[in-house]
């Protein structure tokens, strides 16, 4: 007999829909609060599998132009911040000073949210380690929209004309 592949979520789903019709059928005042219930279930289902379906699923390097999403973390080998792409995707970011020769390397920029840069990344899916009783980090990254987690190669900051694509405007009349 051929089933389709439902997942863990849909099985939940179905099962919650089954139990409101057999709690609207012994008491008919739940109805609306049962349609509101999986109404609101589908809703956090389909927002969930779009995040899922968005997510990084194997390493890459890409080049993107984004906006830094929030402030940086600074320690001396690295700076640490979130991105948002033009895609709507939501990157976790490391930029690490050169740990061979610091001389060589170029001097890590100073990140402030807001600012938009070329990035040159190299893209991990999100991941932590399995840990059955300890913080699951990999849980913690998909509650917080994260997509995928990376390290910058090169970062070129872009000035408000070049994100824009377009040249200056003259002001309105009037001005």
């Amino acid at each position: 007999m051929w089933l389709p592949d439902i997942t863990t979520g849909g099985w939940f789903f179905c099962l919650s829909v089954i139990l409101c019709i057999l709690v609207s059928v012994v008491n008919r005042n739940l109805i609306k609060y049962n349609i509101a219930f999986i109404v609101g279930l589908l809703t956090v289902l389909i927002t969930a599998n779009s995040q899922r379906q968005q997510q990084i699923t194997k390493i890459e390097n890409r080049m993107v132009t984004a906006v830094i999403a929030d402030l940086p973390v600074v320690t001396p080998q690295k700076t640490s911040f979130k991105i948002k792409t033009a895609h709507d995707q939501t990157f976790l970011l490391s930029h690490y000073s050169g740990y061979q020769d610091k001389s060589k390397s170029p001097p890590i920029p100073d990140y402030q949210p807001g600012d938009r840069y070329h990035f040159e990344l190299l893209l991990k899916p999100p991941h932590g380690t399995a840990n059955g009783v300890g913080f699951d980090r990999e849980r913690w990254l998909f509650r917080h929209g994260i997509d995928g987690i990376g390290s910058v190669r090169q970062a070129q900051k872009v000035n408000a004309m070049e994100w824009r694509g377009s040249r200056p405007r003259s002001p309105g009349p009037g001005l």
